[in-house]
């Protein structure tokens, strides 16, 4: 794959980040911490519900190479996925008393991203994984531009309103417009790609949960402010990953090939980013979010820590997916989802806020453990 599709590739995958993280700064900034922290909370309810209802297409139809599914099989089943994240998120939704707009918000962006998750993988199939790139370059350019027009009239505190704006034009003036795929139903032809790839999909919707059960847990425990704190410092993670994530996925099919080099490049990044979060951390919190709470030396070595572990685990889970070997990571993280359950109420509930923080870096190192022993096992079994 030529260098710049992956770096296009990468780019999207950055300015998708930037742009939730732009919202984040924004909601902190220009309407209250409290907004930030409800921010927080949409996104943890949302977000393992969209990449459940994405079921992965971009990852899945992209190393279906061998052609396993036919494309109608994706079809059909996005076309049903589509109607149950609606149908469970306008139940969600009404059943919420404050912020109902915030939440709005949040659904509407990631419903966007379940339509376009298909097509996403289509692009990268086909060697064209710098249209994906493109597709957030262009949503993140569209939601600038109308945030400088709020900004200069001084109706800046209404920006979360043009973030789903931006995502639907996108989506529609440009993924639509690049994409053989299509809306289809027919039952017949869903039940042999889910019964097949559920074991897969579980699993990234387990990670994506598991990162919500802290918050789950801090909002009831404590408040919005906590939970947007908690949110503020897991950020730098979830940014991190990202391009990581999405450098794995525009080499997918070669990453078996590669592994030693592509571990090399991983930990050479893990270890600058690590570096510029310790020493740019407090800035970061003060002149971006306005947030002026101390956060520990302690607090941000064990955010250090489950970085490092968080971004190891997401390079096994790509060698797994690499192999389509999605029935052993469902199983290590269906365990792993119990004892982060475990872990952070019990941290929590005895250790007060910097539990949430001990029971992240237990819980990735021990996930982390599982997935290496399985697959050193299945290799010694291919051998």
């Amino acid at each position: 794959m030529k260098l710049y599709k992956i770096i296009a590739h990468v780019g999207g995958s950055v300015a998708f980040a930037a742009m939730q993280w732009l919202i984040l700064v924004f909601l902190s900034k220009y309407v209250g911490i409290n907004e930030a922290g409800s921010f927080s909370y949409f996104l943890a309810f949302f977000t393992p519900l969209a990449i459940f209802c994405a079921f992965n297409f971009k990852s899945v139809y992209s190393a279906d190479l061998s052609e396993k599914y036919q494309l109608i099989e994706y079809e059909s089943l996005r076309t049903i996925l589509n109607l149950f994240y609606i149908s469970i998120s306008i139940i969600f939704l009404i059943s919420q008393n404050d912020y109902f707009l915030i939440g709005l918000m949040v659904f509407l962006v990631k419903l966007i991203e379940v339509n376009a998750d298909l097509i996403y993988g289509e692009w990268v199939r086909k060697g064209e994984s710098q249209l994906f790139g493109y597709s957030k370059l262009i949503k993140l350019t569209l939601f600038l531009i109308m945030f400088y027009f709020l900004y200069l009239y001084g109706y800046e505190k209404y920006s979360y309103f043009i973030y789903p704006l931006a995502f639907i034009f996108g989506y529609s003036f440009f993924d639509l417009r690049l994409t053989k795929i299509q809306y289809k139903f027919n039952w017949d032809k869903v039940r042999p790609i889910f019964i097949g790839v559920l074991p897969f999909v579980l699993t990234s919707f387990l990670i994506s949960f598991n990162t919500s059960i802290p918050r789950f847990y801090l909002n009831y425990f404590f408040d919005k402010r906590i939970v947007a704190e908690f949110m503020y410092l897991t950020y730098f993670t979830t940014i991190m990953l990202l391009p990581l994530t999405s450098l794995y996925q525009a080499i997918l099919p070669k990453i078996r090939k590669h592994t030693s080099k592509v571990f090399k490049i991983t930990i050479i990044y893990n270890l600058l980013f690590i570096t510029g979060f310790w020493f740019l951390c407090d800035f970061v919190l003060e002149e971006i979010y306005n947030y002026y709470g101390v956060i520990s030396n302690d607090i941000k070595i064990l955010i250090m820590m489950s970085m490092v572990m968080q971004t190891l685990v997401v390079f096994v889970n790509m060698l797994y997916v690499s192999s389509m070997k999605f029935k052993k990571i469902f199983k290590v993280t269906l365990m792993n989802t119990f004892i982060v359950a475990i872990l952070n109420f019990i941290f929590i509930k005895f250790f007060g806020y910097v539990g949430v923080y001990y029971a992240s870096v237990i819980s990735s190192f021990l996930l982390l453990v599982n997935l290496c022993v399985n697959y050193l096992k299945d290799k010694v079994n291919e051998v």
